[in-house]
């Protein structure tokens, strides 16, 4: 007699999709969960502080805090040791956020505030900025000392027009080319030995290209023949 295999189902049942993560749909609920998380709370009692809101917060608060919150706009956190920005991805009407000197490597959150204006992330662990593309309301964009490699998402940035990428790892702009509204760019401190790109940009005023690598390019000579005030030409490590 043979006897017949009847498959089991494993690994792939019902359960399983209830245990993936469900992103809180108000602030009041992310602050409920994020009270438990060492990373989120350090963000959340920065944001209570801002409003006179008891430290730490506690997950009774959250809704109080919430409410407290909803008709602030501009945001301050210098230094304040802050590692994650989730929070913001509740907090849409920002338009003025500075979280410079801080231990931030991930931009999560920032992608929802697109009313943001004024950005600044300088002195932080920063990779990568992705999170940034769909923020086309972005006038002022200071991402000075940081790990920043690649800043193809800023291509799409039709506002900006005072930008800091000073001391970070770019090799290439040639994404800035789209971002005709560029006024005022400090780019020294990098690795770049062009510049192409930058010629296309018609209101750019002030360049800084300090502390790189440029060793031959016209567009300095023909951008100073435009009125645009060049510095940092004579740091560039050339070959003698």
């Amino acid at each position: 007699m043979k006897l017949k295999l009847v498959p089991v189902l494993v690994g792939l049942s019902l359960c399983s999709a209830a245990q993936a993560e469900v992103r809180p749909k108000t602030f009041a609920a992310y602050c409920q969960k994020a009270v438990t998380q060492e990373a989120e709370r350090l963000t959340l009692d920065a944001l209570a502080r801002l409003v006179a809101v008891r430290t730490p917060v506690e997950a009774d608060s959250c809704e109080y805090l919430e409410e407290a919150l909803a008709p602030r706009t501009r945001f301050s956190f210098r230094g304040k040791d802050l590692v994650s920005l989730k929070a913001f991805a509740y907090l849409p009407q920002a338009t003025e956020l500075i979280a410079s000197n801080n231990r931030i490597k991930s931009l999560s959150g920032l992608e929802a505030l697109t009313k943001l204006e004024i950005l600044d992330l300088g002195g932080n662990a920063i990779e990568t900025i992705d999170d940034l593309k769909g923020l086309s309301s972005l006038r002022v964009l200071r991402l000075q000392g940081n790990e920043i490699s690649d800043i193809t998402a800023l291509s799409g940035l039709g506002s900006l027009s005072d930008l800091s990428l000073g001391s970070n790892k770019i090799t290439d702009v040639k994404p800035l080319a789209k971002v005709e509204t560029l006024e005022y760019v400090n780019l020294s401190g990098n690795a770049l030995e062009s510049l192409e790109g930058l010629e296309s940009l018609p209101k750019l005023r002030v360049l800084n290209i300090g502390f790189n690598k440029v060793c031959e390019s016209s567009f300095v000579s023909e951008a100073e023949k435009k009125g645009v005030t060049v510095i940092g030409q004579d740091t560039q490590e050339c070959p003698r």
